[in-house]
């Protein structure tokens, strides 16, 4: 497929082959020989990011399986796009956002791509079906280059092709499902937005129509031909709801769903309403009660008729379900069957109800994608129709044993007698999942290799690193970074200048894929790039201006350093962290002692540390001026 130019350039120029890589060389020599053997034992890569870990397990799959190394190589790392509606909570108060937005919050340009979050939760479902608020714990980012575009009736999710939604299987469990498995037809979960505890009534008593009209002037009045029109309050139900959010998700914003779940009472479960007409999923709930002892079940195929001939196959009436399951009698089932009818009872008298797919169609992407992890449900609701989706953060227990092992215990039906599982920011994996994960190592080594990518190796528990052949990626060589760059501008018809190059590298510190995201937005002012537009467009302060800020704390004037700090943060839109960086940058140049110098970068790290965890960076940057201001006045 031909590439445009609205393409994000690190995919665009990524290399496709271990051949066409920049620096790492040694690693690159070595990989090639695994190639060339056909013979691929664990890898570990550990390095700091944008050195080519991600890079180098791509191309190596691309040499070793060619055109076709898709069917034989899974990237675990999964989120949805930025524009997905979602619901949260922040210290009790309730916030329509979208994924992109709630990022922003935690997560800056050229920072981290992960952050912790306190204080914020999000819609989600707990394992008894109860539609609540949820903790967050960290919000993560990355980018892809396609998305799946998942259409229901009346609305949408974009995702990642490896994100999961949430289905319901025949023991009445939630499971979630990758979106690449997924075919129009095929029932997804959603729920009823109605506020527990509380009676909704409409009144639509100033919205009537008249109860007489007059047809044309001089004639008497005639009852009105609305006839039997709703005139007074109406009990707001189930279906009501979902007929006025039929109508009125098209084009709306924020979704309806948002709307009605906006005041739901400090996160607690709500009392759910009747099944009324609701539909759960046909097919998972075919196969539980199919296989049931006929004189537990009964004569069910005659209530499910229309699920066994293909009418209505995605969905049956939540009432018809509760009728079925209320017959059957426990006494004659297994225990694991009379837990899983418990399932289908709740389900059955629960808010959630079945959408069917419509489409479902791929599209090219040139920004990040989300998620969120929601530990205790792993799920959360989003979408302008709230779909229930799978809290993709690789990192638990549950991934391990359920996503991990699935892939890995399957035959390839490639040449190559394995496939390659590549797990990145393993560091991130807990304790107790690396554990898991090493013993899958072991048992299906014969048809699975794994190649874990990590920040720091010794976060990685020291069994799997004595599995692994480790390979450390280093930061690339300023020689390198200026070649790859030079060669994209020539490429894009760009002009960049010597100082531009020099500022980029100063930025990145080493890392390419930054390097590269930095020239791409710089380069969209003018199609000549100096340094000034690198530390423009990317919001970075200039070192000059950081200077200035320095200079004038240690001359005492700690009025004129906070209006000089304000200005970075509000005129130039700088963060935090690229402020402390900087300023980090130039300590060895300050004109005071070095005990000083030692003090004043101990006190860099603490307040970094500071601010990674939600502190103002604004007070505690005003704490460092202060210091450098008493510095000064000794």
């Amino acid at each position: 497929m031909e590439k445009t130019s609205g393409d994000i350039w690190i995919e665009k120029y990524r290399p496709k082959s271990l051949s066409e890589m920049v620096g790492q060389d040694a690693i690159v020599s070595l990989l090639k020989a695994y190639v060339s053997r056909r013979a691929l034992p664990h890898l570990l890569f550990a390095g700091p990011p944008g050195t080519g870990k991600t890079t180098a397990a791509i191309a190596l799959a691309r040499d070793l399986f060619g055109e076709d190394w898709r069917e034989s190589f899974l990237e675990l790392n999964a989120s949805v796009t930025g524009d997905t509606p979602v619901l949260v909570r922040f210290a009790g108060r309730t916030e329509r956002t979208t994924m992109g937005d709630l990022a922003r919050r935690y997560l800056h340009d050229g920072g981290p791509d992960r952050a912790v979050t306190e204080g914020v939760e999000i819609l989600s479902v707990d394992r008894s079906a109860h539609v609540r608020f949820m903790p967050v714990s960290r919000i993560i980012r990355h980018r892809v280059p396609r998305v799946a575009r998942i259409t229901v009736d009346g609305g949408s999710v974009r995702t990642s092709f490896n994100h999961s939604v949430i289905v319901i299987d025949r023991m009445g469990r939630f499971s979630d499902v990758p979106v690449s498995s997924l075919r129009p037809g095929d029932a997804l979960l959603s729920f009823t937005p109605l506020t527990g505890g509380r009676e909704h009534v409409l009144d639509l008593a100033r919205h009537a129509p008249p109860t007489e009209v007059r047809v044309s002037p001089g004639r008497p009045l005639l009852a009105s031909p609305s006839g039997p029109a709703m005139r007074g309050p109406v009990d707001l139900d189930e279906d009501l709801l979902c007929t006025f959010g039929n109508y009125t998700t098209e084009g709306s914003a924020p979704p309806v769903w948002m709307s009605g779940m906006a005041d739901l009472d400090h996160g607690n479960p709500r009392e759910a309403p009747s099944a009324g007409s609701g539909l759960l999923p046909s097919r998972p709930f075919v196969d539980f009660i199919s296989h049931l002892p006929t004189a537990a079940a009964g004569n069910w195929k005659h209530d499910l008729e229309p699920a066994l001939d293909g009418q209505g196959a995605h969905g049956t009436l939540k009432n018809g379900i509760e009728r079925m399951v209320d017959s059957i009698d426990p006494a004659k089932l297994t225990t694991s069957d009379r837990e899983a009818l418990e399932r289908w009872k709740t389900l059955a008298r629960s808010d959630l109800y079945a959408l069917e797919i419509l489409g479902i169609e791929e599209e090219e992407w040139t920004d990040y994608v989300y998620d969120v992890s929601v530990p205790g449900s792993e799920m959360f609701w989003g979408g302008t129709v709230p779909l229930l989706l799978h809290n993709s953060d690789e990192r638990g227990i549950d991934t391990v044993r359920g996503t991990i092992k699935n892939y890995a215990r399957t035959v390839t039906l490639s040449s190559v007698p394995f496939k390659i599982l590549f797990l990145d920011e393993g560091d991130q994996l807990t304790n107790e999942a690396q554990s898991s994960l090493r013993r899958m190592m072991e048992r299906y080594a014969t048809i699975c290799r794994f190649v874990i990518s990590c920040n720091y190796s010794s976060r990685i528990i020291p069994p799997i690193q004595s599995r692994c052949a480790v390979f450390r990626f280093r930061p690339l060589k300023v020689e390198d970074v200026k070649g790859y760059l030079s060669r994209i501008a020539k490429s894009e018809g760009k002009t960049v200048e010597a100082s531009a190059l020099e500022a980029i590298i100063q930025v990145a510190m080493g890392d390419l894929r930054q390097s590269v995201n930095i020239l791409q937005q710089a380069s969209a002012i003018s199609d000549t790039v100096d340094a000034d537009a690198i530390y423009e467009s990317s919001a970075l302060p200039m070192p000059k201006e950081v200077e200035g800020l320095i200079t004038s704390a240690l001359e005492g004037h700690f009025r004129e350093a906070r209006e000089r700090l304000q200005n970075l943060l509000t005129e130039k839109g700088a963060s935090g962290e690229d402020i402390l960086r900087a300023i980090h940058s130039q300590v060895q140049t300050l004109p005071i002692p070095d005990l000083e110098k030692m003090r004043l970068i101990d006190h860099l790290a603490e307040l970094e540390f500071r601010i990674s965890e939600g502190a103002t960076p604004r007070i505690q940057i005003e704490a460092l001026l202060a210091r450098l201001v008493a510095t000064r006045l000794k």
